[in-house]
């Protein structure tokens, strides 16, 4: 958001001679009308040219003093939330491009002026006469769209956007990351409500991307600072415990290293550094929500890093010589040998993990990597470039290409589905793990965990995808929905009359082989269409003579069908009883209803995100439901209803969403949903917060584990429960080998009740953890 401030605030700055032998440029000679900001932005844009790498051209430096000039004047009475002024923030994405993403100059002039066009009245036109063709285009791909209130998601259209330009120049996508970065650091000052729309967002667009650019700083940056938003207190608790653990996690480190320090400088005859990292918070809440177990149960907080600098020729050989040698002091686990150096990630990273048993018996993960390996992993498609066609890293040489060329092509047939649609599909190629296939000649493909023979066959080629019949896994037949495993070997079968069918969206994962098989789908659809048009015609000219062209759309409706084509489709498929066109007559070139003639009800149609939500009349609210209010106005005025994927309890974080069918739905920020709504249907969501506490019924599923101590663990469960005047609704439970799980609904009146239940049950000693489940 930006707000005016006043007229004295104006910053003017004037241009002055550069000096060709000058590096470091000094904000001399500025008119400034006193005010507290100079100081600042002064300091900040200083900060940026430290940050440059040296030595500079005169070309450059001109350039970003220039474009540094043209921000300010533009952005001079803009502020952000926070109350600093606006220039701050280009400055800052500008500074996180170079120092943390490792950008050059270009990309600091287009970081600058990211905002100018879609903010202030400067022109693309304008940037491209005063800094030329690349710069406008980085500038370009940056600035959102225009006039998209009628789309179903301005979001993915945006990133549909950034993603066309990025196969162009991939700085587009790179300061599109510094921005959101910067945006995340100072998140404070937003509305609660907005700041989870933006984490929503990022963690199902922004960090899956960075993932894929192999960004792995940013990625992690991201997911914590969304896990603060989303789960607060879940988030500090680890911190604090981080904190207080540290002392004890710095000594066991250097504990582990001592012997190898030692023994690595004796046999090697390279640098070495080792050094340890804690895992980040968001990796940590992961494993305790995934495994069920307390954070005082996770053993492996930290990884051991081993960095080696050594030629980029003798990178593999001295990995693995490192391995043997951590080998010989503490004894490897050999199912977790992951071999990241001969078979690179499609992200680029490059690494040999394993994890030992170390002292006191506790499991700690080792990554053995080089310098460059490093710089790689840290910052991802910027240290790519700079490493590019250096001899000795070929298996890595055109990973970022690949996928430039991945996206390329599925952007290619973005339009045979919705942008939603696309962006879903995008986002599962981003975050998955890895299969490495082969095909029958023993080249190796790289696809999503989870990727069928389908998709191997689509990633060979589209017509191969379309035509496929069989397959042959390792030379036994299998269906072409079989999941795919490390290893394996494909050969696919094809007949030229396959067509790919509906149950097809169902065998595939990657967005390449989903949009092809839209894509043919519907063009098999427009062939029936074609066909239905000519019986609609038939019809109308025997009925009313009337043409297709001006009653189709209007018909579609009547008859209950979305548009046009899923209507004519469906007449050449016989689905459509066409006696309902003597409900109408003839008035001129268009059929209108007959009074009293009942038509079938009409498909509702999706809310665009420009649409007034319409308050309906106040309701009677219904004893025993909780008060809410949406938007600053009380739920009664909303025909609300709370949504069953999610069971929000009354004082639960919450959100109302508006759904094309069933109203209000008020929903928990932490629901599995809560995500997916609110980044691709930001228009549709609306504050909600509970009003006046009132005896109300809230159903709360709680997920129970731990040992099986035999006859009586259901009783006393029940019996504690009980004892609080809670309700039990339903109870499963089941026990194999010593554990138990038991799932319980119960009925509260709000969290703290819940939480007084979860707490309850913790004090048995047979119990593990008891989580609510989500």
């Amino acid at each position: 958001m930006i707000l005016a401030i006043p007229g004295n605030a104006v910053i003017l700055l004037r241009s002055k001679q550069f000096k060709q032998e000058e590096f470091m440029e000094q904000l001399t000679n500025p008119i400034i009308e006193q005010h507290d900001d100079t100081a600042l932005i002064q300091r900040a844009y200083r900060n940026l040219l430290k940050c440059m790498p040296a030595p500079l051209d005169t070309e450059d430096r001109k350039n970003i003093r220039a474009a540094f000039e043209l921000a300010a004047k533009a952005h001079q009475q803009q502020r952000r939330k926070s109350g600093e002024p606006y220039i701050l923030h280009p400055i800052e994405v500008a500074r996180i491009c170079v120092e943390e993403i490792g950008l050059g100059p270009t990309a600091v002039i287009s970081a600058l002026l990211h905002d100018v066009v879609e903010d202030t009245d400067v022109t693309l036109k304008e940037i491209h006469g005063q800094f030329g063709d690349r710069v406008a285009l980085i500038v370009d791909g940056l600035t959102k769209l225009d006039g998209l209130h009628d789309s179903e998601s301005p979001q993915a259209e945006n990133l549909t956007k950034v993603l066309r330009t990025m196969l162009s120049d991939v700085r587009v996508v790179l300061i599109k990351m510094a921005d959101r970065l910067h945006n995340l650091r100072t998140i404070k000052s937003m509305a609660h409500h907005k700041q989870l729309k933006i984490a929503a967002e990022t963690s199902t667009i922004y960090a899956p991307l960075a993932h894929r650019l192999g960004l792995y700083k940013i990625k992690t940056e991201f997911q914590d600072i969304c896990l603060k938003i989303t789960h607060p207190e879940e988030y500090h608790d680890i911190a604090d415990k981080l904190a207080q653990t540290r002392r004890a996690r710095e000594q066991y480190i250097e504990e582990f290293k001592r012997p190898l320090l030692k023994a690595l400088q004796e046999q090697l005859g390279f640098e070495v550094t080792i050094i340890g990292r804690p895992k980040s918070i968001h990796s940590i809440w992961t494993k305790i929500r995934t495994k069920q177990v307390a954070f005082e149960d996770i053993y492996d907080l930290f990884a051991i890093r081993i960095i080696l600098d050594v030629p980029a020729e003798r990178e593999k050989i001295a990995c693995w010589q490192v391995y043997a040698v951590v080998t010989d002091f503490y004894k490897p686990i050999p199912e977790r040998l992951k071999d990241w150096i001969t078979n690179p990630k499609a992200n680029g990273y490059e690494s040999l993990h394993t994890s030992v048993v170390g002292p006191q018996g506790r499991y700690v993960e080792v990554q053995i990597r080089s310098s460059r390996m490093d710089a790689i992993a840290e910052r991802g498609f910027a240290a790519h470039w700079k490493y590019k066609g250096v001899r000795g890293v070929g298996n890595n040489a055109n990973v970022f290409e690949n996928w430039l060329n991945s996206v390329r092509e599925t952007l290619e047939n973005v339009g045979s589905g919705s942008p939603v649609e696309f962006l879903a599909d995008f986002q599962s190629d981003l975050f998955s793990e890895e299969v490495h296939v082969f095909t029958p000649k023993g080249e190796m493909k790289i696809l999503p965990e989870g990727a069928t023979a389908l998709d191997f066959a689509f990633s060979i080629h589209s017509d191969i995808g379309c035509t496929c019949r069989a397959v042959k896994v390792n030379n036994r037949v299998e269906r072409i929905n079989y999941k795919l495993h490390n290893g394996d070997q494909i050969r696919v079968i094809t007949d030229r009359n396959q067509r790919p069918s509906e149950d097809w969206m169902q065998y595939v994962i990657t967005s390449k082989a989903k949009n092809r098989i839209r894509s043919a789908l519907k063009e098999e659809k427009r062939q029936l269409a074609a066909l239905g048009r000519e019986i609609l015609e038939r019809k109308l000219q025997n009925m009313h003579k009337c043409p297709v062209e001006e009653n189709a759309d209007m018909l579609a409706r009547w008859f209950g069908f979305p548009n046009r084509l899923e209507f004519l489709s469906a007449i050449a498929l016989e689905q459509v009883e066409l006696s309902g066109l003597k409900s109408f007559r003839p008035d001129g070139l268009r059929l209108v209803e007959i009074e009293g003639e009942k038509a079938p009800p009409p498909g509702e149609s999706e809310p665009k995100p420009g649409d007034a939500v319409q308050s309906a009349k106040p309701i009677k609210q219904a004893a025993g439901k909780a008060d809410v209010f949406i938007n600053g106005e009380p739920g009664s005025y909303y025909a609300y209803s709370f949504a069953t994927c999610c069971n929000p309890v009354q004082g639960d974080p919450i959100f109302a969403y508006i759904g094309a069918k069933e109203g209000v739905k008020i929903h928990r920020t932490t629901c599995p949903n809560a995500a997916f709504l609110l980044a691709n249907y930001e228009y549709r969501v609306l504050k909600a917060e509970w009003g006046a506490t009132v005896k109300a019924d809230f159903v709360a599923t709680i997920l129970v584990t731990g040992i099986d101590a035999g006859p009586g663990i259901i009783q006393q469960i029940t019996d504690r429960i009980s004892s609080l005047g809670i309700n039990i609704r339903s109870f499963s439970i089941s026990g194999e080998g010593g554990y138990f799980e038991g799932r319980i609904s119960l009925v509260v009146s709000n969290t703290d009740q819940l939480n007084q239940a979860i707490l309850a049950l913790k004090q048995f000693k047979f119990v593990a953890n008891v989580s609510r489940m989500e």
